[in-house]
């Protein structure tokens, strides 16, 4: 869940950092804890991400590893000698079914990352500032769709996916609610309260993708 922090003067060592994010790590006995954070000038969005060591060694062997959580889901690449996480955090109302979503994309010296990891020394703590600066789209959805989506596991990981890739937009804020054709949705993009461009995800129901022959039905984004 996506957590809004007071902050000021945040410290990292004996410099301050403003306008920029890190990752704060600590091993634990079959997983890695990853606090994502997000600092700007007021704020901090803070999220947590945990890794056990066979995703680890996924990665490792494959240089990429996608880690769920719930709703929530990650996608790690190895891209030469940085670590790429991308998070897409996911906040549901289970009463209403809304949902709110944000993305963090972090870059860090995966290196230093892998080095910090030599051991598995149990509360091993160390900080990582990333290496790009990136802004991503705060993403909000009302409406009945979803609820139908979330009970079809396929499905649901399919939505996660296109969603994580509208908040990849650089645009404030995307707005969705319920499109008319079944299980998909229409989506507009704000920037300083303006609106701008808008589209669907659209549930392609009885198609199937070159990649996925064995899957019936896809997403994909219409603008």
């Amino acid at each position: 869940m996506i957590k809004m922090v007071k902050t000021f003067d945040k410290k990292i060592g004996n410099r301050i950092y403003k306008n920029t994010s890190l990752v704060e790590m600590e091993t634990s006995k079959n997983t890695i804890n990853l606090w994502l954070k997000v600092y700007n000038q007021e704020k901090v969005n803070v999220s947590r991400l945990y890794i056990t060591y066979e995703e680890l060694e996924e990665l490792v062997n494959n240089r990429y590893v996608i880690v769920r959580d719930g709703y929530n889901f990650s996608e790690l690449r190895i891209n030469e000698n940085t670590l790429h996480i991308e998070y897409f955090d996911i906040d549901i109302n289970h009463y209403s079914g809304n949902l709110k979503g944000k993305l963090f994309v972090i870059d860090i010296d995966y290196n230093v990352f892998i080095e910090n990891l030599r051991n598995r020394e149990k509360g091993r703590k160390w900080k990582q500032l990333s290496i790009k600066k990136y802004s991503k789209a705060q993403v909000s959805y009302s409406g009945k769709n979803l609820s139908k989506v979330r009970k079809n596991k396929t499905q649901w990981n399919m939505l996660k996916k296109q969603l994580a890739n509208l908040a990849n937009w650089q645009d404030e804020q995307i707005i969705i609610t319920d499109d008319f054709i079944e299980n998909s949705f229409y989506f507009r993009a704000f920037n300083n309260d303006k609106p701008g461009i808008n589209g669907g995800i659209i549930w392609h129901k009885n198609l199937t993708m070159p990649t996925y022959p064995n899957i019936t039905g896809y997403y994909s984004i219409h603008t």
